[in-house]
């Protein structure tokens, strides 16, 4: 009977509530009943502790041991997938290995959804077949497996020969020497094999060779009792044969002839396998004036080589093998890239990962590795340069804006509803919408914001983590309807599957009593931990998930606009008495004590976007600033001084996001000047054009306001 469970990265409810903001698996009931949002337990992922046997055949039985087992939902070989049932003791059992399963060194992965098991290593092995026969004696017969056999599963009555009695047996491995009734010289004979099975427990299958030829004992006739190997790479390999009567013979295999590199009468050595033979099954065998030997059947593979490679990273570079190399063999000094310096390489089946020098986004190359790349059968790999592209990180192809008010009426300085709502940044269209919680429910609190006014359009600041999964917007308790009054600052943590499935987003922390009398102006998440500023306060800091009172990372007599996180470093905007600044809190992202240093004075900052585009300054050298009062302001760091260096010009602009897109700065904005909001966009080629104006994008409807904006959240 199979058991079925939760799958990672979804909730466990019927209203497949997906990813949660913090890490946790939401355990939605229903979409239309609000659950709480309480976490539920991690998806346990599933161990396998043993295979049985450790060596598998295709086409044949095993069972997986572990634990965690009864939730699985995949179980794969060498990466394909195979069918089973779970056991009454939680065990894995594969009926049959399926017949696409890769064969030699494979990885055993069990999944409950995307969360897997660590891998278990097992080797596996063709179905049990016969490799050949030949009569070394009048009333003997040499049959060969490829490999071998429990002596326990042999006897005479595994055998039949049409027209021989088989009246006894002895085994050496995968060497079987049947006694017979005496053979006529030069007759036809067919031995088939039935019930025996290898050292592993594996018996004959479907697709199993039964069956081998063997003309009745000539004693001149060429005879091959053993080759080696048998597995051989088109290209590559030499055979050795060894047998009888094999002086002045012509070794023959799948129809191409081997050159010979040495005889005797015993043992031949023959090749290399011509690079022409096709690959599969082939038949080789002996001729010489007396006769051909009877056929032995070899596996012929194809040449090694590099199908393909991809960029995964600035400095990563996924490479495709046709079959897997030999780990041993695969080391950075094995593969060459002009212009780039491989510093890794890591083998994991036929993928190899190379750690790179940074590439060239868009830049083409080509990557080649030398003859000292093996498979497993010790052939080196064919000459060959495959193409890639160098890596280019996908662009953002989407927004998020804050909209204040639901339509239903016109907005004042109470509380109003926050709906977030994602755009294309191509043509401004609303792709999906989320309404945020008003109302508290379990541990997720209502969050609000007042609906009109100069003050209310500070608020509502939008940020993204510098992961870039999180977006963070602080906002206050009340209800909707209600005056503003003091109390719990709440913070709203948005990730990309809350849009579909609302349940799973986090309004569980709060400030506490910190900021409650103040205005709650904005916050940025790293995903631990939360940043916040608002109306006279400088930075606070809280974890994830807590409702006590905020540390205070650095005090500031000026009212705190918008926080962000760019470049490792945390930076807020802020307005009072002594002036409007952009200002640096400490080193990296504290979240105790820490100094500020006011980089610039900038006119009624609020939202702003940071990059490090000039590889002579260190470290951010560039903001795009929201300025109530000019547009969006473009800053620059030269030679350690900051200076205004362009505006986009735009009255009443309140929020920023950028993205760089090939050297280029695309942003988008929110102002006030049509007074419920306008959104617009512009690019600043290279990151240093000369500003000018924007191009309007999309209008708030009535009863409505934008607020903040930041780039949509990736998964």
């Amino acid at each position: 009977m199979m058991l079925w469970t939760c799958v990672a990265l979804s909730a466990c409810g019927d209203d497949g509530a997906s990813l949660p903001d913090i890490g946790l698996v939401d355990s939605g009931t229903d979409a239309a009943t609000p659950d709480g949002g309480q976490p539920d337990a991690e998806v346990v992922a599933p161990a396998i502790t043993a295979v049985v046997p450790t060596t598998l055949a295709v086409e044949s039985a095993a069972r997986v041991e572990g634990s965690d087992l009864a939730g699985v939902t995949e179980l794969s070989v060498g990466g394909v997938g195979q069918g089973f049932a779970v056991e009454a003791d939680g065990a894995l059992a594969v009926a049959t290995l399926g017949s696409a399963t890769p064969l030699g060194d494979q990885e055993v992965r069990a999944f409950v959804g995307t969360t897997g098991s660590a891998p278990l290593a097992v080797t596996v092995v063709g179905p049990l077949s016969i490799a050949g026969a030949v009569a070394t004696t009048a009333t003997s017969v040499r049959l060969t497996f490829d490999r071998a056999l429990d002596p326990a599963t042999v006897d005479p009555g595994a055998f039949v020969i049409d027209g021989l009695a088989v009246v006894e047996v002895a085994v050496d491995g995968a060497v079987i020497t049947l006694t017979t009734d005496p053979q006529t010289e030069g007759a036809s004979y067919a031995v088939t094999a039935a019930g025996v099975r290898d050292t592993h427990g594996h018996g004959l299958t479907a697709s199993s060779v039964r069956e081998a030829l063997f003309p009745g004992y000539a004693p001149m006739v060429p005879q091959v009792t053993e080759v080696d190997p048998t597995t051989v790479v088109a290209g590559h390999s030499v055979l050795t044969l060894r047998g009888e009567n094999l002086t002045g013979a012509a070794v023959d295999l799948g129809g191409v002839a081997l050159p010979l590199v040495a005889e005797s009468a015993t043992e031949l050595e023959a090749g290399p396998v011509p690079a022409s033979a096709t690959p599969g099954s082939a038949a080789l065998t002996v001729t010489t004036a007396s006769g051909t030997s009877s056929p032995f059947t070899v596996t012929v593979l194809e040449p090694f080589r590099i199908e393909s490679a991809m960029a995964t990273g600035a400095t990563t570079l996924e490479v495709t093998t046709n079959r897997p190399a030999d780990p041993a063999s695969v080391s950075a000094a094995r593969f060459v890239i002009p212009t780039l310096t491989v510093t890794d390489a890591v083998a994991a089946g036929t993928t190899l990962t190379l750690t790179t020098s940074p590439q060239t986004p868009g830049a083409s190359y080509a990557v080649g590795a030398d003859d000292l790349l093996v498979d497993a059968q010790g052939a080196p790999v064919t000459p060959a340069s495959p193409t890639f592209t160098g890596f280019e990180p996908p662009f953002p192809t989407h927004f998020v804006v804050l909209r204040v008010g639901d339509g239903s009426g016109p907005l004042s300085a109470n509380a109003a509803p926050l709906f977030l709502e994602r755009r294309r940044f191509s043509d401004g269209t609303v792709t999906e919408t989320l309404a945020l919680p008003a109302v508290s429910s379990g541990a997720n609190h209502g969050i609000t914001l007042p609906g009109a006014g100069y003050s209310p359009r500070l608020q509502g600041s939008l940020t993204r983590s510098p992961d870039g999964r999180y977006l963070a917007l602080l906002g206050q308790s009340d209800a909707v309807g209600a005056a503003p009054v003091a109390g719990p600052r709440v913070v709203a943590l948005v990730d990309a599957g809350d849009f579909a499935t609302p349940a799973g987003l986090d309004t569980t922390t709060t400030l506490g009593t910190s900021l409650a009398g103040g205005r709650p102006q904005g916050a940025v998440t790293d995903g631990t931990t939360v940043w916040a500023v608002g109306g006279g306060t400088g930075i606070l800091s809280t974890p994830v998930g807590s409702t006590a009172d905020a540390t205070e990372v650095s005090a500031s007599p000026r009212d705190g606009r918008a926080v962000g996180i760019f470049e490792g470093q945390l930076f807020y905007s802020a307005s009072g008495s002594d002036g409007s600044v952009l200002t640096r809190v400490g080193t990296g992202m504290p979240t105790g004590s820490a100094t500020t240093e006011d980089l610039f004075p900038a006119a009624n900052p609020i939202g702003f976007a940071a990059f490090d585009l000039d590889p002579a300054e260190p470290g951010v050298d560039t903001f795009y600033v929201a300025s109530r009062s000019d547009g969006v302001v473009r800053y620059v760091k030269s030679g350690g001084t900051w200076a205004a260096s362009a505006t986009f010009a735009q009255s009443q602009t309140f929020g920023v996001a950028c993205y760089d897109e090939l050297g280029d700065v695309v942003c988008v904005a929110v102002a006030q000047a049509a007074g419920a909001g306008e959104l617009f966009t512009f690019r600043d080629a290279a990151g240093r054009g000369a500003g000018g104006a924007m191009t309007s994008l999309a209008t708030a409807p009535a009863d409505m306001e934008f607020r903040g904006v930041a780039l949509a959240p990736r998964p």
